[in-house]
């Protein structure tokens, strides 16, 4: 077996360096200051075998999708000290499910920062894609849904002043190795992502608005028949630039960009007012180089945020709209063998390049998913919550079974009395994927005779709504204590599900001397 490039031994070494690094600095005793111990505990339940939508999404892949369910989970923290200069921080987070079946790290990381660079290295809660994570449906990219991927980051995390432009130009990007679970359709496989910002802003006039460039790509990894994937230093050179394989004759992984990519095209601005903030953004997927040069204002994540600072009731009203129908049109991806790109008639006049279907992948079948959870959106359906769900929908060697979608999302953060609150209201009309319109990616069922179209799922789109209500109370000083209630309903062509989540948060400063801020 030939010497992978990442081998994985790399990651716990770098977790190793930076935690030896920071404990050796100077500032160890604010770090006992700041040094936090969380523990929290929730239970889960339905009158299904399964979750609805926004009990089980969008907290870190805590929750398994199955009622009832719950979790204990014990960690300790010690933020950066707010040097200028070299910085460190380390966190640790241990999760045990309800049924005692699974234990495992959830977040295990330390980062070290030099003035504007930060190296981080484990397992993180994070996001990647601009969105309002609290109350968004998700990021195309990375949102809050999946469990944390280990991975080793080198980044510029916050807006860093363009040289020679005055401050009114600002960057800011990252650039990142992850590694997938072995239980999948490709073991082992790896992921490749990096990001760039740029920021511009006026002195005197308040607006703030960016645009930015996010890529991912799963590559190298292990096929079921012990095949191992192109893993070198050249192929690492033709994943990160979208390139083919080395010889496009050997096999089918080989035809197309080596691995599986997907992207972001993101940009908005942010309007601050007296006493409140109008904030936009949008975000654009793409499978492929041509969804980078074509389809744009097609496929998207757009959401308006109307923030107020200070406010006794309201806090935050945000409105979202998700659409993936189009990936780049009914079109099938290449033409057939012999055919010109030209010639579009074995393609029933339609342009070549469509059919992106978001998150799967022929090679890389398990999909956009880890641990059986979707990374991105949880509006997609994979396959494991369909099978939750009992849905009778094919399978063509996909991950997702409906990724075109078309969702309104309205979500309202407020505050009365004391008690936090959190409101979605969330429609979806799921439309299947071109695969199961036609019988395969590359077949065009939908045009033959002897192909009833009409058995398909999702030849009729099916409309889910998702509703949720979940309260906070603080107690305590410094919001030391807090005990949660969630209650979701969810109806619609799908199925129907009412659920509960009881959770309860306990922060402990053992060392702290100073006051502490809410955040804290």
């Amino acid at each position: 077996m030939r010497r992978r490039l990442f081998n994985k031994n790399i990651f716990f070494y770098a977790i190793a360096w930076l935690t030896v690094f920071g404990f050796n600095q100077p500032i160890f005793a604010q770090r006992l200051d700041s040094l936090r111990i969380n523990l929290e505990t929730a239970v889960a339940f339905s009158n299904r075998d399964y979750l609805p939508l926004w009990i089980v999404s969008n907290r870190f892949g805590k929750l398994e999708d199955q009622s009832p369910n719950g979790y204990f989970l014990a960690g300790m923290h010690s933020p950066y000290a707010g040097n200028k200069d070299w910085d460190f921080a380390w966190g640790a987070d241990y999760l045990v499910n309800t049924e005692f079946s699974e234990s495992r790290i959830h977040q295990g990381y330390a980062k070290v920062k030099y003035k504007i660079v930060e190296l981080s290295a484990g397992w993180m809660e994070r996001t990647v894609g601009v969105h309002r994570p609290e109350l968004s449906t998700g990021s195309f990219g990375i949102s809050r849904n999946a469990r944390p991927l280990p991975s080793v980051i080198l980044s510029i995390p916050e807006y860093t002043p363009v040289p020679f432009t005055k401050g009114y130009l600002e960057f800011r990007g990252h650039w990142g190795h992850g590694w997938f679970e072995e239980d999948r359709h490709i073991s082992d496989a790896w992921l490749h992502e990096k990001s760039f910002y740029l920021q511009g802003k006026g002195k005197s006039f308040p607006m703030k608005a960016y645009i930015g460039l996010v890529h991912f790509a799963q590559w190298a990894g292990t096929r079921p028949n012990g095949r191992e994937l192109d893993d070198s230093l050249a192929d690492y050179w033709r994943v990160i630039t979208g390139q083919s394989g080395r010889n496009p004759n050997v096999g089918v992984d080989f035809v197309n960009a080596l691995g599986n990519h997907l992207g972001t095209i993101d940009f908005g601005f942010e309007f601050p007012l007296s006493n409140t903030t109008l904030a936009f953004y949008h975000q654009e997927p793409f499978e492929d180089k041509l969804g980078i040069t074509r389809h744009h204002f097609y496929d998207q994540l757009s959401g308006l945020s109307w923030q107020r600072e200070k406010s006794k009731f309201i806090q935050e009203v945000l409105y979202e709209f998700v659409y993936t129908k189009h990936q780049g049109g009914p079109g099938i991806p290449d033409p057939p063998p012999g055919t010109d790109w030209s010639d579009r008639a074995p393609n029933y006049g339609y342009r070549y390049g469509g059919r992106d279907d978001y998150y799967n992948n022929f090679l890389y079948q398990s999909g956009w998913n880890f641990y059986n959870r979707s990374i991105g959106t949880p509006l997609f359906i994979n396959s494991q919550r369909a099978e939750k769900m009992g849905l009778d929908v094919p399978n063509y060697g996909e991950g997702f079974i409906s990724n075109r979608i078309s969702t309104h999302h309205l979500a309202v953060l407020g505050n009365y009395k004391k008690t936090e609150f959190k409101i979605f209201a969330t429609y979806s009309r799921h439309f299947g994927t071109y695969a199961g319109l036609n019988g395969g990616r590359f077949e065009w069922g939908s045009m033959e005779s002897d192909f009833n179209q009409k058995e398909y799922f999702f030849y009729q789109p099916k409309s889910q709504s998702s509703l949720l209500l979940e309260t906070t109370r603080p107690f305590l000083p410094n919001r030391q204590l807090q005990t949660s209630l969630s209650l979701a309903f969810d109806f619609g062509n799908l199925y129907s599900s009412f659920g509960m989540l009881f959770k309860i948060r306990w922060n402990i400063h053992p060392f702290a001397t100073g006051n502490l801020s809410k955040s804290d």
